[in-house]
């Protein structure tokens, strides 16, 4: 990527207040502490920090290029002193970065895919990836870059020569799915669930649906999993969909804790994930990547070498345990597979679980965590473990159907009752919500 003052202004549709004679960039930063001799700093305003406030800290570190909302102008200037720096002012700082990288992402011409839902677009995304990058040069979302600050920076790390571009969106706002497939244009979309996730910023779970719906755009060919709920509106808002499901596939069998094995047609594909969830994703990803030009080789094998990532169901072998990490998120649509999933599986040991509190969720939070609890009281485990403040509402429900839980607003808690209670041969099942950080908890049975 070459970016020089006069690309970004014209893309950001901006104004240059200040100039200097090096204008060249080929990398985008929104940390000042990250910003070096090649980078454009965009001074982005965040709920906790003022990007205006680190110009001077940008610059020193070597960026050339800033760009500031025009309101903070008199101050950046005024910080800035005789530093030489270019400086470009638009309206909206956060809306500039992504009118910038789509503008450059659509100079690549990249065959792109957009994936959105409640749960299950991270293991889709990286799933289309992998089989994609069978059939040439493939950029995705690194990490968790999915948001309306993330989706550009990644969009920005797509370099020359790529053929395929496979990317997750997720929305916290009303307007943040127009933005964004705007901004990356995607050919190609998939929808994998509407479901009570970052609910906080919403009315109610119908917005959530008018929201996530309008990740479909005329012209596209657009997929979605054939149980998501609110399907009326999902057709209603395009209907020549694509569903996919389990019954696009045939001759499954179920190896617990090693995977899937099953056939599509008529090609046998060895997969790594466990639970139903992740085949379910994986149905997604073929249809996805074969409407993009896979074939059936290039989705065997992309399939076949993908293993699981930190935080999403990954199966962990202890000297005397298994654990299954998921702790990078959760929400009441995501906990019930991987719980039923460890319910029904055949296994000699104790069935355990850790669970955290789910984040994000506004005004419902206490009764969706009252929704869990009387999920969880369904169950069959034979330990639950509940940590956070909201967690208290699903443990009295487990209280009140005479399960063996134990719940504290302490991790240290949890995890010390967790140590005192171990067995030999336990499946531990962690979960959580991002924010509760349930990793602690995995770190601590490995150390063991």
């Amino acid at each position: 990527m070459d970016l020089d003052t006069k690309v970004i202004n014209k893309a950001c549709s901006g104004k240059l207040i200040r100039s200097c004679e090096e204008d060249k960039a080929s990398n985008v930063q929104i940390d000042s502490r990250l910003a070096g001799r090649d980078s454009v700093f965009f001074a982005l305003k965040g709920s906790t920090n003022d990007g205006s406030d680190y110009v001077s800290q940008a610059v020193d570190k070597g960026a050339r290029i800033v760009v500031i909302d025009s309101a903070s102008e008199e101050k950046v200037l005024r910080g800035l002193g005789d530093r030489h720096a270019n400086v470009i002012s638009v309206r909206d700082s956060a809306q500039a970065l992504m009118d910038l990288a789509g503008y450059c992402y659509s100079r690549l011409s990249i065959r792109t895919a957009g994936i959105s839902g409640s749960c299950g677009k991270t293991t889709t995304k990286e799933l289309t990836a992998a089989i994609l990058e069978k059939m040439g040069p493939t950029c995705k979302n690194p990490g968790n870059y999915n948001s309306t600050t993330g989706l550009p920076l990644a969009m920005l790390m797509a370099q020359p020569g790529s053929m395929y571009g496979v990317f997750e969106i997720v929305i916290y706002h009303i307007g943040e799915m127009d933005r964004m497939v705007e901004a990356l244009k995607p050919q190609s979309s998939l929808l994998t669930a509407i479901g009570p996730a970052h609910l906080g910023n919403f009315k109610d779970l119908e917005t959530v649906a008018e929201e996530k719906t309008r990740l479909f755009a005329p012209g596209q060919s657009a997929f979605a999993y054939d149980g998501i709920a609110f399907k009326k509106k999902v057709l209603s808002s395009c209907p020549d969909i694509n569903f996919y499901g389990l019954g696009d596939i045939y001759d499954i069998q179920d190896r617990g804790l090693d995977g899937w094995s099953f056939s599509y047609q008529g090609v046998r594909i060895r997969l790594s994930l466990i639970g139903r969830h992740c085949l379910a994703d994986a149905v997604g990803a073929i249809r996805l990547a074969q409407n993009m030009g896979a074939s059936l080789e290039a989705i065997k094998t992309g399939l076949e070498s993908v293993k699981a990532i930190n935080g999403r169901s990954r199966v962990i072998w202890t000297k005397d345990s298994c654990l299954i990490d998921d702790t990078y998120n959760a929400n009441l649509s995501s906990f019930m597979p991987i719980l039923g999933f460890v319910q029904d599986l055949p296994y000699c040991g104790r069935k355990v679980a850790a669970l955290g509190s789910m984040s994000e969720l506004g005004a419902a939070t206490e009764n969706l965590h009252i929704e869990l609890g009387k999920r969880l009281s369904r169950t069959s485990l034979d330990q639950y473990y509940l940590y956070g403040e909201a967690m208290k509402s699903a443990y009295e429900m487990l209280q009140k159907a005479h399960k063996s839980a134990y719940w504290s607003t302490e991790i240290e808690n949890v995890k010390d009752a967790m140590m005192d209670r171990r067995k030999k041969g336990d499946l531990l099942l962690v979960k959580g919500s991002r924010v509760m950080k349930m990793e602690r908890l995995i770190e601590a049975m490995e150390a063991v």
